[in-house]
């Protein structure tokens, strides 16, 4: 996990949050990705990559803030 962790951040582009799969399908519901393609991960082979964008609008107050309604699934959660 540390290693897919690390390659993941050499693999990103400044700016942006690179994301596996695993994250993407457990995320998806409630935030936007884009999808970069599979990318070569050192000791793994190709790997499916996304880049966070967004929280969905109706998890959003404004694209970046969690409303209450997100809030309220997060600590359901824990």
């Amino acid at each position: 996990t540390v290693n897919i962790a690390s390659r993941l951040e050499s693999s990103s582009i400044e700016g942006e949050i690179n994301t596996s799969e695993e994250s993407y399908v457990l995320l998806k519901d409630y935030f936007e990705f884009e999808f970069r393609g599979k990318k070569e991960v050192k000791g793994k082979g190709l790997i499916p990559m996304y880049f966070l964008k967004s929280i969905k609008k109706e998890f959003s107050r404004d694209g970046i803030t969690p409303n209450e309604k997100l809030w309220e699934i997060y600590s359901n959660l824990k």
